[in-house]
């Protein structure tokens, strides 16, 4: 994998494009501004976890009360989050790996699929979107790019 090389100038929200499945619709690709927010916290989630032998991290399923339904995870620390969110008397609805979201920086394309969306009980649709990381992880050059051109953006 290359690095990245950062550039000032942020995409706006209609130059980021956002892909989820939906039981009803199937793949719907759209930009930020016009995703349904209920369709896309309610969604399937658009990434496979991979397990294999020797693989460093622990992945798993969590049964979850609050969704009545198993969501899959990638490590200890996102197993830790779903906990956390499962407990939360706020967090009516979890989404696991709900949607892809990639921007154009002016020189490279970048993809990235958050680890959990939850959908908050406050009034209007609140959801808080959440990207586990290892310290280390979230501190690599590369990482941190992807974050803040597409974090700039939502």
């Amino acid at each position: 994998m290359r690095p990245c090389r950062y550039v000032h100038a942020a995409p706006s929200a209609l130059e980021v494009g956002l892909s989820y499945a939906s039981e009803e619709l199937g793949r719907v690709d759209t930009d930020v501004r016009s995703a349904d927010a209920e369709l896309l916290v309610r969604g399937l989630p658009v990434r496979r976890i991979h397990t294999a032998a020797g693989k460093k991290h622990y992945t798993g399923a969590f049964w979850s009360s609050t969704t009545r339904t198993q969501h899959h995870y990638e490590s200890r620390l996102e197993l830790d989050r779903l906990w956390l969110a499962d407990f939360d008397p706020r967090v009516v609805w979890i989404a696991a790996q709900p949607f892809w979201l990639w921007g154009r920086d002016g020189v490279a394309v970048h993809r990235h699929v958050p680890d959990l969306l939850l959908k908050l009980d406050s009034d209007p649709f609140v959801t808080s979107l959440l990207q586990v990381e290892f310290h280390h992880a979230a501190h690599d050059s590369t990482g941190m790019h992807i974050f803040e051109s597409l974090g700039n953006i939502i």
